[in-house]
């Protein structure tokens, strides 16, 4: 576990990184050891991606029972945790950058308290009926750019890539996400159609 110290360490890294300041990398070791360690940011980030599931449940209809939602969703996250991270082990190989992977993920499993906050945040307040549908459905279209972008450039100046580079990879992180989305709707009975 993470002191309180190093979590604000890691967290101000990657807020630099949001605003596009790409010595907020220098936050992150290229090192086994910060990779691994930036797994912890998973249980900082779990109660918000709870409050989210809960509120995503409420717009959709379910046939699985409670504990078969909790057990499928707790896998789920710790399988969302890992796969993009072993995907991309091989995709720095093929990029001819694998001695920049310890550092590139690192960043981007700490930018996850950064992202989710910023959508959590949006939800909450499109959840309050305080604003126009409409309004509040191009909120959340804002913040998943934003996170795009963000994702993006985390990629890009932590792989030392190219923007196009950098958009493929964050067109892999969706893709791996929408088959995860498929498989929890197939395994518990999941139906959107009254999902807004």
């Amino acid at each position: 576990m993470v002191s309180t110290r190093e979590l604000v360490y890691y967290v101000i890294g990657a807020w630099r990184l949001a605003r596009l300041d790409p010595d907020g990398m220098d936050h992150f070791e290229n090192t086994v050891r910060a990779f691994w360690r930036s797994f912890n940011a998973a249980i900082f980030v779990a109660p918000a991606f709870a409050i989210l599931t809960i509120l995503q449940f409420n717009q959709v209809t379910v046939r699985s029972g409670a504990i078969m939602i909790l057990i499928v969703e707790v896998l789920i996250y710790v399988i969302g945790w890992l796969l993009f991270p072993f995907v991309m082990l091989g995709v720095s190989e093929a990029l001819d950058r694998r001695t920049n992977y310890c550092r590139y993920i690192a960043a981007y499993n700490w930018s996850a308290v950064v992202w989710i906050t910023l959508f959590l945040g949006v939800v909450l307040i499109r959840e309050t009926g305080m604003l126009p549908g409409g309004v509040g459905v191009g909120l959340l279209w804002i913040a998943r750019i934003l996170m795009f972008a963000y994702a993006a450039y985390i990629a890009k100046v932590g792989l030392d890539i190219t923007v196009p580079a950098a958009m493929g990879i964050v067109l892999i992180d969706f893709i791996l996400a929408v088959i995860m989305d498929v498989a929890t709707a197939a395994i518990l009975g999941i139906s959107y159609s009254s999902a807004s």
